[in-house]
């Protein structure tokens, strides 16, 4: 078959993106982003949408289209179809903390299409993390393929005005982002849709997508070597749902950090449990963690949640472990679960503007995670 061909757009333009279009021009952070001429890797303020594009077509067509193949065979699980593509069409969809996200559109015969979105990063915060968290992605895969994007391939394209890389994954079709808002005066939550749609959800509705999302990050915890999935936060976008048989599935999208956060030694069985405790209470704390509408004040999700996170944790541990874990905790007051939280915010604290939120629900949060666990 002759070679795919390359087509390029933005997300929200009718027209395709070509070198005689305005937005080729234009730098690949908008004149309002607040990032914009701030960027710290040098030269990348100048790198444009035209710029970006090009070498995104650039890492996708290197080696015969060596990783977008790798994705094609996998997705339809025929590796045939991978000597089948017939187009490609490359969205750039938004600018985010650290990536620039392009959804990579392919069709193949019989009109099938296929979707994959294209990580980009271009600052020394993106550059520095991007090979990282593709390694970890495929690391955790490996363990666990069902909390995460599948992955395909990492690498650079280095331009004149600097470097970028990318990695190619799965692009999960149907998934939406979602935060804590107020809405009619009332907590509640609300899920973006596509071209801007908003749906409102009532929070205590909601409460079983938490406990979805204690059971996976409980289930990529390593009870031996104590590392963890973390940092995570609701306002980053990091799970993303999807409505399906009259529930929601869930999706952790990203993976920036995957290390031992105690100072216990790995693979001693004396510090199993201690070890879990300390993953649990900061788990329970920082599951509630959000920003209203994902950008503005930091919430917390309503106390009636921690019943729903507590059995998710429950739900995602060996079962030898989970029978042993709420005899252990019970041996511990209040005092001294306060004092244990304490230790683990100080090694990883919360952002400045959560420090007040977190601790005037301190107190209350522990005493409620405590009653619950005398309940079972």
């Amino acid at each position: 078959m002759p070679e795919p061909s390359i087509h390029f757009f933005v997300s929200g333009e009718e027209k395709e993106v070509s070198t005689d279009s305005s937005l080729w021009k234009l730098l690949l952070l908008g004149d309002d982003h607040p990032d914009v001429g701030k960027t710290p890797a040098s030269g990348h303020k100048d790198i444009t949408i035209g710029d970006y594009l090009s070498s995104a077509k650039q890492f996708i067509i290197e080696n015969d289209f060596y990783f977008l193949k790798k994705g094609v065979s996998r997705l339809t699980n025929n590796p045939s179809d991978a000597d089948r593509i017939t187009r490609v069409d490359l969205f750039l969809e938004k600018h985010g903390a650290f990536y620039h996200p392009i959804r990579v559109q392919v069709e193949l015969p019989q009109e099938r299409i296929l979707a994959f979105v294209l990580n980009g990063a271009v600052s020394q915060k993106g550059l520095a993390l991007i090979q990282k968290e593709f390694d970890l992605i495929s690391d955790l895969n490996r363990r666990n393929d069902a909390f995460l994007p599948q992955v395909f391939g990492c690498g650079s394209v280095h331009t004149s005005k600097g470097e970028i890389a990318f990695f190619l994954g799965e692009w999960l079709q149907g998934y939406q982002e979602f935060h804590l808002t107020r809405h009619h005066n009332e907590n509640e939550i609300v899920i973006w849709g596509s071209q801007g749609a908003l749906t409102y959800v009532e929070e205590e509705r909601f409460f079983p997508v938490y406990g979805q999302m204690a059971t996976m990050l409980t289930t990529l915890y390593d009870s031996d070597t104590f590392q963890q999935v973390f940092p995570f936060h609701h306002a980053a976008g990091d799970f993303i749902i999807k409505k399906e048989n009259g529930g929601w599935g869930v999706k952790l999208i990203t993976v920036r950090g995957y290390e031992n956060l105690t100072d216990f030694t790995p693979h001693d069985q004396a510090f199993v449990l201690p070890g879990l405790l300390f993953f649990f209470l900061n788990l329970t704390l920082r599951m509630r963690l959000d920003r209203l509408d994902g950008t503005g004040a930091p919430a917390m999700v309503n106390d009636k949640v921690i019943p729903f996170i507590s059995e998710g944790f429950l739900k995602g541990l060996k079962p030898e472990i989970s029978a042993a874990f709420p005899a252990f905790l019970a041996q511990f007051s209040l005092n001294q679960v306060l004092e244990i939280m304490e230790i683990i915010l100080e090694s990883c604290p919360p952002a400045p503007s959560e420090v007040e939120l977190v601790k005037n629900n301190f107190e209350s949060h522990y005493k409620k995670v405590i009653s619950f666990f005398k309940t079972i």
